[in-house]
């Protein structure tokens, strides 16, 4: 995330390159998730986008630089609904595109997007919500509220210079539980659910 930011200095000279970068990577992953599932791409009318709140803003176009100066604000703020056809989404030419909010410089939407998919305070007890990456957030709900904050967690967790880590797909490690029987055991969930 820092990287992107670094990028876009100085003047935002490379903000539409990076931008461009991500709509060919979504545009990619749209028609490769259209072709497994047999529609035509034009039959697909909203996106949600979920991402960090720098990604966010490059994938709309805007200079992402304010998040990398105290106080570390971002230009966009609340959720964000744009046309697909503005940004050169290959789906429906009336297809909408709604990016989830973030709740900070560096707590994204892409928390808030997993916060909510995975429903963890519904059940008004005691939980923790924690993604690491580039950035390390943590959300903590102690059954009435939601506590959220984040820290430099750096790119090793992002596979540099390590053989090990992938992006949410088959295989990927989706919850851990800890299990206190006779011992200390964690059960781990792995990314599709099988059964």
């Amino acid at each position: 995330m820092l990287d992107a930011l670094v990028t876009v200095r100085p003047h935002g000279m490379k903000i539409k390159a990076r931008a461009g970068e991500n709509l060919n990577c979504v545009n990619d992953l749209l028609e490769k998730a259209s072709q497994k599932a047999s529609i035509d791409k034009k039959h697909i009318y909203e996106i949600a986008v979920a991402a960090n709140t720098t990604m966010t803003h490059l994938f709309l176009s805007v200079n992402p630089e304010s998040i990398g100066y105290a106080p570390y604000s971002p230009v966009l703020a609340g959720g964000i609904d744009v046309k697909a056809k503005s940004l050169g989404l290959d789906i429906s030419p009336f297809g909408g595109v709604y990016c989830v909010p973030a709740i900070s410089g560096y707590v994204g939407g892409d928390i808030v997007a997993g916060i909510i998919a995975s429903g963890f305070y519904k059940k008004g007890e005691v939980a923790l919500f924690i993604d690491i990456g580039t950035n390390g957030e943590i959300v903590l709900f102690d059954g009435c509220e939601m506590v959220a904050c984040s820290c430099a967690a750096g790119p090793a967790l992002e596979g540099v210079n390590i053989s090990c880590g992938m992006r949410a797909a088959s295989g990927a490690i989706d919850e851990v539980t800890w299990q206190e029987l006779l011992e200390l055991t964690f059960a781990l969930k792995v990314f599709p659910e099988s059964g």
